[in-house]
């Protein structure tokens, strides 16, 4: 059977590069104002003012923000932030609409959003349902972004009041491939600066990228399944640390901190240490190592990754991950592959 995010590639996001180009895709703009003042959306998307509750805050250093590699600022109250990288969203299925720096996109099925970097977006925590339409309860998004020498793919999904990726077998994957990171820039440095003959010049990028990508993920084993969600009450519960454990369970691959995770949270560090501890009966570094090593254990058993793909996946190290396999199992990573493998054949 096709996986899920390799099937997207093939029947939707080629046919749509191949036959639209950029002309389906609206470049995000850092303010209202910018947008206001000469952005071309594309047919069928439309924007709305939403002011911003919050000022800008950089991030200063990794302990301030763990996954300070892509993000350099946020919006607290907002729940928005900028990365240093480009971020690509294509609409899959329903109505969805993109809170951005002092306004939402309201973007339909075949629509996509190029996010420059230093642009203000969603952080991932939003419920992307546009609420102006109509009996629209469902949505599903690609996401891809640069990450490290490589490119981040995921399907992203809004579904009965909550929001969620990462979590279903093939529908996320990181793939080595430093090519196709200098077309996603080359693309969003096209679509900025807007010299002569830029249309057909981000056009054909567009097309290279996901035509590289697709071929990246025809040849990557892809995970047959993936961490089990935990038995938690629905995210529409408004305990913060059951919304914090699923936020965790959803961004395993990023450099998460205590105060990162906190402030999806909307507390202090120490509060949501204490409260952490209180509700779970770990620390929240326990609690995120083993929710990691579960994961890791899991593509072990059920994909041919190597163990650097797999460390980068659920977010530690290939020492760190050898040696917590050393740890807790007693064997090195490869063993354990071999000896889950023997146990059900």
């Amino acid at each position: 059977m096709t996986l899920p995010l390799l099937s997207v590639f093939q029947n939707q996001i080629i046919p749509w590069a191949e036959h639209f180009g950029m002309s389906k895709i609206a470049v995000a703009q850092p303010s209202w104002r910018a947008l206001q003042a000469g952005a071309d959306l594309p047919d069928g998307v439309t924007a709305t003012r939403k002011a911003l509750r919050s000022k800008r805050t950089p991030v200063k250093g990794r302990r301030q923000y763990g996954n300070a590699a892509l993000v350099d600022a946020y919006w607290p109250e907002d729940h928005l932030q900028s990365g240093r990288s480009p971020l690509l969203a294509y609409i899959l299925h329903g109505a969805v609409a993109f809170p951005l720096g002092g306004y939402r996109l309201h973007c339909k099925p075949g629509h996509g959003v190029l996010i420059p970097p230093g642009v203000a977006h969603f952080d991932g925590s939003h419920l992307f349902l546009d609420d102006s339409v109509q009996d629209n309860t469902t949505c599903e998004m690609l996401m891809i972004r640069p990450y490290n020498a490589g490119m981040e793919c995921w399907l992203s999904h809004t579904k009965n009041g909550e929001h969620y990726s990462h979590r279903n077998a093939g529908e996320s994957c990181r793939l080595p491939c430093g090519q196709a990171v200098f077309y996603m820039e080359a693309l969003s440095e096209e679509v900025v600066i807007h010299q002569a003959h830029y249309e057909q010049i981000s056009g054909a990028l567009l097309v290279a990228l996901m035509r590289l990508l697709l071929r990246e993920l025809q040849k990557t084993p892809q995970p047959q399944s993936t961490l089990a969600p935990q038995t938690l009450p629905s995210s529409n519960s408004g305990d913060p640390i059951i919304q914090a454990q699923r936020y965790i369970r959803n961004h395993l691959g990023e450099d998460m901190s205590l105060d990162s995770v906190a402030r999806t949270a909307y507390m202090s560090r120490r509060r949501f240490s204490d409260q952490f501890r209180l509700h779970t009966g770990q620390s929240f570094l326990k609690y995120l190592t083993d929710c990691r090593y579960e994961e890791a254990c899991t593509l072990l058993r059920d994909t041919d990754w190597s163990i650097e793909i797999i460390s980068g996946f659920v977010g530690i190290k290939p020492g760190r991950l050898r040696a917590l396999f050393h740890q807790r199992s007693g064997v090195s990573p490869l063993i354990f592959r071999q000896q889950k493998r023997k146990s059900v054949s």
